[in-house]
């Protein structure tokens, strides 16, 4: 179980063991982590994914795409372009890309989208 105040004991700790090895500056209360804005009240803190969404959209053209509320129906079965399978290697990269920051996105702050991301990385 966690205790808040083993954790705020803890980092005291560490906070006053740093300055021994390490030059510390104190950069204030983060705000924001990885495109991730972070709100502190105190009480409760929250995580704002919206802007780095918006930000990662807008980087591959793809702003007006609209958000649902479920990802993907777990029963439908992708299939290759119309194309018959060949593969189109001139936009491999930016697919790649493109994976690559959602499977971050599902393992670090989003699991709801990691089925999709899993079955579309295939």
């Amino acid at each position: 179980m966690f205790s808040l105040e083993a954790a705020t004991k803890a980092t005291i700790k560490v906070n006053a063991k740093l300055p021994e090895n390490y030059i510390i500056v104190n950069l204030g209360q983060t705000s924001q982590v990885i495109g991730i804005v972070i709100h502190c009240d105190g009480i409760w803190v929250s995580l704002v994914k919206n802007s780095y969404i918006t930000k990662i959209l807008r980087q591959f053209g793809m702003e007006h795409i609209c958000g649902v509320s479920m990802p993907m129906d777990p029963y439908v079965k992708l299939d290759l372009a119309e194309n018959h399978g060949e593969k189109e290697m001139e936009h491999i990269t930016d697919f790649q890309a493109v994976m690559g920051i959602l499977i971050y996105r599902a393992l670090a702050t989003q699991q709801d989208i990691l089925y999709p991301v899993v079955a579309l990385s295939r």
